[in-house]
């Protein structure tokens, strides 16, 4: 592939939070003076410049607003051999820490790329029938998201009425679905702009440097007040 005489790559790395095994092939690419551009990860001993999210905070910020509906009690399910799901995870972590709530009070599941839907849903409900079950889910993302809430659903669990959902990047039928989900707003279209300008400069000769772009949530109406026990 180097041989092709390639003008530029823009390379979204798998299993990022994972130790790399082709940095070998990353050092080629360094030293043909290929412009590369990372999407969503970054090896600094490659100095190439790179697009990341505020992914830590993004899911903080959601988690603080199942706080402020009276959650205490969230399950939040992570993809975690990629470094966005590592730093979501992080983000509920913090969450809990900072607002002085009981970290035991969260259920995490880690899973996989690899794993399949079916295994991560069936720990979902292992969880969730327990008598003391979470009354929220904050998910990976908004694919899982949606899964989730129709696998609730099919249970006859009415989302958001009897567990709040949230998900991540706001994905194109986020809003268009029942619920409409609350997330947080990846910055997709202005992050592909930016990395076709930045190609092109770099293509010219010109320096670049990378950028970190914040994650805005969306409320949606998966989440809503926890009902007070009567």
């Amino acid at each position: 592939m180097l041989d092709l005489k390639i003008a530029g790559l823009i390379i979204e790395p798998t299993q990022s939070a994972l130790p790399n095994p082709n940095l070998d092939l990353y050092q080629q690419i360094k030293e043909y003076h290929i412009p590369t551009i990372l999407f969503h990860a970054s090896y600094p001993q490659m100095n190439f410049p790179c697009l990341l999210t505020q992914d830590e905070a993004a899911e903080r910020e959601l988690i603080n607003y199942l706080f402020q509906l009276g959650h205490r009690k969230i399950l939040g399910i992570f993809q975690i051999d990629d470094r966005q799901g590592a730093n979501r995870e992080q983000g509920i972590i913090r969450a809990y820490q900072e607002a002085g709530v009981p970290i035991t009070n969260s259920e995490l599941i880690m899973y996989q790329s690899s794993d399949q839907v079916s295994a991560i849903l069936k720990r979902v409900d292992r969880i969730m029938n327990l008598a003391d079950h979470p009354t929220a889910i904050a998910c990976y993302n908004d694919h899982l998201a949606t899964t989730i809430i129709g696998h609730l659903q099919h249970q006859g669990i009415s989302v958001p009425g009897e567990v709040s959902v949230v998900g991540f990047d706001n994905y194109d039928l986020a809003q268009t679905l029942t619920p409409t989900l609350t997330t947080a707003n990846h910055p997709k279209r202005q992050l592909g702009e930016d990395a076709g300008r930045m190609m092109l400069k770099m293509i010219n000769g010109e320096q670049v440097k990378s950028i970190t772009y914040p994650v805005p949530i969306i409320k949606g109406t998966s989440a809503q007040a926890l009902k007070e026990e009567k």
